[in-house]
């Protein structure tokens, strides 16, 4: 397997933003697995989620998991001995790509990430994509960046996002957002913010699952917002939640093929947010599932959506409708 000898970095020298500034000399940190250098593999560009970075599998460098590590791999929805994929890191995010520094007056958008990915691509010399994948926050980037149609890309697999972000979900990134602000300390903002961000990310059955081996509901809350404080940061958090709320693609997709995923139980973005994003793609398949870990199945439910993926990739010809599979 080909891949990258560790994080990569590509200058995108210039991009205009939705907020009227030009942002010159913008990183990008990537990953790759599979990578042809001759070119003659298709691409797969794989877009994380709101704290995830271009760490999405395993390599001999870093044999830390992955953010999809059990996804990619032979027989699994992405080969690297048939594509080659590549994982930047989002603008915004705190694991090496460019950020606005906090004390200017430059915001993001969602429009601005597909467009800095756009720019990414093209400084790699891609002209064309097989697919384009992302889920939650990466599910958002990716359908804007196929909606623009910059770069043309064959499928689309978007998970567990809409073509919008609902009230509901607003709601609760405004809650982890009013918390940051209103704590004692920074630290102590951004680990509630993270607490009540993991109330929305699961289901009441998978919580119940919490409170085995003599370990309350609240002890696993306090772990994961103190393991959250040592991975990112304050503005981060608040630059790409910020951007979420900006989301919403206006024109419909052509010349891509899509595979929506929702699963039932998830109550961040809900099945019906699925089924109208569908509507956004001249060519469209749905697949629902049924998972209590609720918005995160996207990325830990690999028994299940491992070989739905693998065979929208792999199979012909094209979808006329959208199709409704349980």
């Amino acid at each position: 397997m080909s891949e990258s000898p560790g994080p990569c970095k590509v200058i995108v020298p210039s991009v205009l933003l939705d907020c009227g500034q030009t942002a010159v000399q913008l990183p990008v940190v990537y990953e790759t697995w599979g990578w042809d250098p001759s070119g003659k593999k298709p691409i797969v560009l794989l877009i994380h989620a709101l704290t995830g970075s271009a760490h999405a599998k395993s390599t001999e460098n870093d044999p830390a998991p992955g953010w999809w590590e059990s996804f990619i791999g032979p027989g699994l929805a992405l080969d690297p001995a048939e594509t080659a994929i590549i994982s930047p890191n989002l603008p915004g995010s705190c694991y090496g790509s460019w950020v606005p520094d906090s004390r200017s007056d430059i915001t993001l958008t969602i429009r601005d990430m597909a467009r800095i990915l756009e720019a990414f691509c093209r400084e790699l010399g891609i002209v064309s994509l097989k697919a384009v994948i992302g889920g939650s926050l990466g599910g958002m980037v990716a359908h804007q960046f196929v909606s623009d149609q910059a770069i043309p890309a064959e499928r689309t697999v978007l998970l567990s996002c809409g073509h919008k972000q609902s009230a509901w979900a607003k709601a609760w990134g405004h809650l982890g957002l009013t918390a940051m602000q209103n704590a004692i300390n920074p630290s102590a903002g951004l680990s509630l913010a993270r607490q009540i961000a993991m109330l929305s990310y699961r289901t009441p059955v998978d919580f119940d699952s919490k409170e085995e081996d003599n370990k309350s509901v609240q002890h696993y809350l306090y772990y994961q917002g103190t393991k959250f404080l040592n991975r990112f940061s304050n503005w981060s958090y608040e630059l790409l939640v910020r951007a979420m709320d900006t989301h919403e693609v206006t024109r419909k997709a052509a010349g891509t093929r899509a595979l929506i995923i929702g699963n039932r139980q998830d109550l961040l973005y809900p099945p019906a947010d699925q089924i109208a994003q569908a509507a956004w793609f001249e060519h469209a398949v749905y697949f629902e599932f049924d998972s209590d870990k609720g918005h995160d199945a996207f990325l830990v439910d690999h028994e299940i959506l491992n070989p739905v993926i693998n065979n929208f990739l792999a199979e012909p010809g094209s979808a006329n409708s959208l199709t409704l599979v349980s």
